[in-house]
């Protein structure tokens, strides 16, 4: 899949100074271990930046295909490597743990999880034979203790998730918990872990879980291996990305990371963490709001798709979309015109083969014909959203809001209300096409009649 990180903003110490001390100790760290980064490529903090902290810029114009960054393989936190240092012992009562609670498709990210606890450890407490983790010390210093993911929403901030977010919410807990239970049976195999007490051991299981699910991808050489590739996750996300990390020598070999295009001078590098039309994906697994994004999921759900429906596109959300301008998107206007024709079965097997042939003419003039149907049913489904989703508070309840104590609200009801605009948008457009397609059946209706009364 698409790398995932954490938005750097996040990344480094809280105070200015503590973070930009931080940061000069990671990056003098990074040049000792061979971590290289290409002609006038910084990491620092800028008000320029995403979210105005730490990010990744460059200060000359450079062509696409230019190297930005090369990480060797040693200094990569890698579950694999992590799995193959396990006994195979300890490793099943992690993955039996882990397929009890139906979460085992996660195992990479578990064993990511005890690498960076393996470093935590190795750099707290200085255990000995862990001097190899302990050369990660500066890049453990730099990262956050403190995080806006969905598993630290307090309950008013919960209130006013939709329900997308809130589902993904509690697959967000359950890996918490399904994490929590693995490694507290593999404490009983394993004596390296034993360090971690009891008394702080939910709490760094949960810091680990956190910095792992914000700062990890899988390996594009080898999807089973999930890593964190140390300074190239101080990259911020972008939908429209100007970097792609890539792995030239296979899955044993460095990292690179590419510009994807050409850029110019004093230019912030942006990472794609994934596609940007479910933002409440990123308010869960990242704790942050991309109000950049120009395509949303329109939402429209097909319950136990045909094949045919399929082909049309209603399971790809990448092409069930709505643009911020009101746009709809083609897949969505023929999904649900072929779901309309159930009700005149001849004419709905007429347009799946006018889609499947390319017959333009036919396949348009269906469009046409039950336009006003389509548009009404995605009125009203618009309409449903607005009234179950995306809640906003009134100016009196949020004036009994202490919003200080929800620090994570602000963020939420940003994307509540940029949600709500897409959907009013879409409604509006919608409206528009039915005032039209009325007028067109009326039009036609009294021409019918006239003809009639000549006859």
């Amino acid at each position: 899949g698409k790398p995932a990180a954490s938005t750097a903003s996040s990344a480094i110490a809280t105070s200015n100074s503590a973070r930009d001390d931080a940061l000069k100790s990671l990056l003098e760290w990074s040049a000792k271990n061979s971590i290289s980064r290409g002609k006038g490529v910084t990491v620092s903090p800028s008000s320029k930046n995403v979210g105005g902290g730490v990010g990744v810029r460059i200060n000359r114009k450079t062509k696409a295909g230019s190297e930005v960054m090369r990480i060797p393989y040693n200094m990569i936190l890698s579950s694999r490597e992590l799995q193959l240092d396990l006994s195979e012992e300890a490793s099943d009562v992690v993955l039996n743990s882990l397929k009890e609670d139906g979460l085992d498709t996660y195992a990479s990210e578990f064993f990511l999880m005890l690498r960076v606890l393996e470093v935590y450890v190795a750099h707290k407490t200085g255990i000995e034979g862990a001097d190899e983790y302990d050369d990660f010390g500066p890049w453990l210093e730099s990262l956050p203790t403190t995080f806006d993911m969905g598993i630290y929403f307090d309950s008013t901030e919960r209130s006013y998730l939709p329900q997308l977010a809130a589902k993904l919410l509690d697959l967000q807990e359950r890996q918490l918990a399904a994490f929590r239970k693995a490694f507290s049976a593999l404490v009983d195999q394993e004596e390296r872990y034993q360090v971690l007490t009891s008394s702080d051991k939910d709490d760094i299981v949960k810091w680990a879980f956190s910095i792992v699910f914000s700062r990890s991808w899988r390996s594009p050489s080898n999807p089973d291996d999930a890593r964190i590739v140390p300074i190239a996750d101080c990259f911020n996300h972008g939908d429209s990305a100007n970097v792609i990390v890539e792995e030239p020598e296979g899955a044993y070999g460095p990292t690179e990371v590419l510009l994807k295009s050409d850029v110019d001078k004093d230019t912030e590098l942006l990472l794609s963490y994934g596609p940007g039309y479910d933002p409440s994906r990123f308010l869960v697994i990242f704790g942050f709001f991309d109000e950049t994004v120009e395509e949303v999921f329109c939402g429209v759900a097909i319950n136990g798709p045909s094949d045919e429906q399929i082909e049309l596109g209603c399971t790809d959300r990448s092409k069930m979309i709505y643009r911020s301008d009101g746009a709809i998107a083609n897949s969505v206007w023929d999904t649900v015109l072929y779901t309309t024709l159930s009700q005149v079965p001849e004419e709905q097997q007429l347009f799946f083969e006018a889609y499947k042939s390319g017959d333009a003419e036919q396949f348009q003039a269906l469009h046409r014909k039950y336009r006003l149907e389509v548009a009404a049913a995605l009125r009203n489904h618009a309409e449903q959203v607005l009234a179950t989703e995306y809640r906003v508070p009134s100016d009196k309840e949020l004036a009994s809001i202490n919003i200080k104590e929800h620090r994570r609200l602000n963020m939420i009801l940003r994307h509540n209300r940029f949600m709500r605009r897409v959907f009013e948008t879409v409604k509006e457009r919608l409206e528009h096409i039915i005032s039209m397609e009325v007028d067109k059946r009326r039009k036609l209706m009294q021409e019918e009649e006239d003809t009639s009364s000549d006859s």
